[in-house]
């Protein structure tokens, strides 16, 4: 995919990074849509990271070079990154070990949440497909819920 004018070419067109961060800050207040000072700002760091090559949603990296280079952004948790590298990376074995529903889906019906240690001990037999299970488990939780 070749960018020509700022935008590049597949199924639905999106414009590059750098044609996006340097109007955000000063047109588009992020705060003024309801987001607090840190997530503006969290977001705003996010898109001239993105902008400036220091992440990147190449899908030939490694998963643990992902998860280090976006946590090393200010507001961005291993919890954001996990999910970045499921949606945006589809890699199969992204595991946001942290996420409530996903701590409560995985107890089997215990009262208690599961740790985040004790559920990526769980989770060990599900790698190297644990972004599956994942979403099986949200689903379930979903349509629990209803």
């Amino acid at each position: 995919m070749a960018p020509q004018d700022g935008v590049v070419a597949d199924t639905c067109p999106m414009p590059l990074p750098n044609s996006v961060w340097p109007c955000c800050p000063a047109s588009f207040p992020l705060r003024a849509i309801g987001l607090t000072g840190a997530r503006a700002a969290s977001l705003n760091s996010m898109a001239q990271a993105v902008a400036d090559g220091r992440v990147s949603f190449d899908p030939d990296q490694s998963l643990e070079v992902f998860l280090a280079s976006w946590i090393a952004l200010p507001g961005i948790g291993d919890w954001t990154a996990q999910y970045l590298a499921m949606r945006a990376l589809h890699h199969p074995d992204a595991f946001p070990a942290g996420d409530l529903v996903l701590r409560k889906a995985a107890s089997n019906g215990m009262d208690t949440l599961l740790t985040i240690p004790a559920l990526r001990a769980r989770a060990k037999d599900w790698s190297p497909w644990r972004s599956y299970a994942v979403i099986h488990l949200w689903q379930t939780a979903a349509v629990q819920a209803v």
